[in-house]
Order: structure tokens, then C-alpha cells, then sequence
């Protein structure tokens, strides 16, 4: 019995995929079908967040923060660094992990501005923008793609 837990234990352990994949090129075409040849869907920025679904060759199907599907090309992406993009129509950044914080000189951002993840604090991010800039944003604000676990029996 022992042997069962730990054969299975094993098996999820490397069963986790990570679906979490961030734009790493300072621009990104994502296409309709796996082909540089393919109609362009959305022309996007770095950091911005995609949730992986599958592949096909060096294409990566693809769905964005609108739940919308695209293929990207897989040098294009990464999952060695976390990142976020802007849910809502607007949302306030500010100097620290809170609303008592002042705001950030950039004072909003809108959605659909990806950034770089760098660190959670209660309910808020710290981010930074592609400039280098460091901020933070409260959670209820942000889409973050998330990772899946895949159990195959």
C-alpha cells in the first residue's frame, strides 16, 4: 500500500504543468493558427500574461485575459518569471502595499498594461512596468494567469 502512495505521490508531483507563461519579446503577434503565416489576432506587449493550453511544434495555444484563444510562438514566452496585467478599466498604483500608501506618479494604469510580478503583500502586487519602474497594485484590480495541475490516470 505504501508503494501505491508513493508511485502516485511521484506521478503528481511531476504531473504539475505550468500554464502561467508571460510575454518576453517587446512585442508579440498572436495568431489565429500556428503559422507565422496566420492572420494576426492581437499584437501584445511584454510581460503580458497568456494561460497555456497546449502545443503543436514551436506553437503554444494560448488564452488571454478575456478568455479568448491564440497560438503565440513558444520563443515568444517564458514561465521563468511571473507577471500581471490590468483586469479592470482603470486601476490606482501606489508607492506601497496599501491604500493608505500615496499613488504612484503614474497614478493609474489601464487595462490591459502587463507588468512584471515581483513580490505579494497581503492583497496587493508589487510590480514593475517596462521601464523599470516599481509600484504596487491591489489584487482586485489584476488578471494572473494561473497554474493547472494535470493528472492523467
Amino acid at each position: 500500500m505504501s508503494q501505491i502512495i508513493a508511485i502516485i505521490t511521484l506521478f503528481v508531483l511531476f504531473s504539475f504543468k505550468a500554464n502561467a507563461l508571460c510575454i518576453n519579446a517587446s512585442m508579440a503577434n498572436l495568431r489565429a493558427k500556428p503559422s507565422s503565416n496566420s492572420a494576426i489576432t492581437w499584437v501584445v506587449g511584454r510581460h503580458t500574461p497568456l494561460v497555456y493550453l497546449k502545443s503543436k511544434g514551436a506553437w503554444y495555444q494560448v488564452k488571454d485575459q478575456d478568455g479568448e484563444r491564440h497560438w503565440v510562438h513558444s520563443g515568444l514566452v517564458t514561465s521563468r518569471y511571473k507577471c500581471l496585467s490590468i483586469l479592470t478599466s482603470r486601476a490606482n498604483l501606489r508607492t506601497g502595499a496599501g491604500s493608505h500608501f500615496p499613488k504612484h506618479k503614474y497614478r493609474a494604469a489601464e487595462k490591459y498594461e502587463a507588468f512584471k510580478r515581483l513580490q505579494k503583500q497581503d492583497s496587493w502586487y508589487e510590480v514593475k512596468n517596462n521601464y523599470g519602474k516599481v509600484m504596487w497594485v491591489h489584487k482586485s484590480n489584476v488578471f494572473i494567469p494561473r497554474r493547472n495541475i494535470s493528472i492523467n490516470f
